[in-house]
Order: structure tokens, then C-alpha cells, then sequence
């Protein structure tokens, strides 16, 4: 309805200063409701997403994938499969001891030596798929 005001005066000549002063308070307004709304569905989306692919691999715990490693934190990694699901492998279930995350996107060793990096592939098995989180579980196979 808003819009259609500020059409209306801008096609009946009200000058642009006018128009800013009448509406300025509502466009910002507008403006910050709209992107706060579009976040909120994003996240909705995403976690709806998420809950689709814990479904989908809950029939394959158990079963061995090769993916790359997409993303490192200080509790572990996560890899993506070829199907874009995505699981956490966690820090505590890797084979080396005293990994710590490098804050950047690599797991190092005790001497700075880079273990574990994004866009490495791991193989790794279905440990567990929680579809009302959205949570899938993997542990590396060697």
C-alpha cells in the first residue's frame, strides 16, 4: 500500500525531497523486516533440508562413501558427499591424538603440520542420522 503512495507522488510531481521526508521512517523499516523475513525462511529452508538428508541417509548407516572435507571447527570436520549431504566427522573419533582446529580451515598435529584440510577426500562410514535435528554422524574408514 506503501508503494503505491510513493508511485502515486512521484508520478504527480512531488518533489524527491518530499517524498524522502514522508517515507524514509517506513522504507528502512520496510527494508529491515524484509531481510529479517528472508533470513528467518533461509534458516527454515535449511533446516528442513537438513532433516530431508538425516532421513535419506538413516537407510545407509553403516554403508561406506568417499566425500571432501567442506568445512573444519574445534570439534571436528565435516564432509560432503557427492549427493551434497553433508555429515560431522568428530575431532574425539579420529585416529591422531592432539588435533587442534588452526582457526582457518585445517586440523594440525602437535607441530603445526597440516592433518586434515578443506577440499581433502575422506572416506568415511554412516555412523548415525538423527532427522528430527537434522544431524548425520560419519567416522573416517582407513
Amino acid at each position: 500500500m506503501s508503494i503505491h503512495r510513493i508511485l502515486t507522488a512521484l508520478l504527480s510531481d512531488v518533489s524527491k525531497d518530499e517524498i524522502a521526508r514522508r517515507y524514509a521512517a517506513f522504507a528502512k523499516q520496510a527494508a529491515e523486516l524484509s531481510s529479517e523475513y528472508e533470513i528467518r525462511a533461509m534458516n527454515a529452508e535449511r533446516d528442513c533440508e537438513s532433516c530431508y538428508m538425516a532421513e535419506y541417509m538413516h537407510g545407509y548407516i553403516g554403508d561406506e562413501f568417499e566425500g571432501l572435507i567442506s568445512a573444519v571447527s574445534e570439534y571436528g570436520l565435516f564432509v560432503e558427499l557427492p549427493n551434497t549431504v553433508e555429515g560431522m566427522v568428530r575431532l574425539e573419533s579420529l585416529p591422531e591424538n592432539n588435533l587442534k582446529y588452526d582457526g582457518i580451515a585445517s586440523l594440525v598435529d602437535s607441530r603445526g603440520r597440516k592433518v586434515y584440510t578443506v577440499g581433502d577426500k575422506m572416506k568415511i562410514r554412516v555412523l548415525g542420522a538423527d532427522v528430527s535435528s537434522g544431524r548425520i554422524d560419519f567416522e573416517t574408514v582407513f
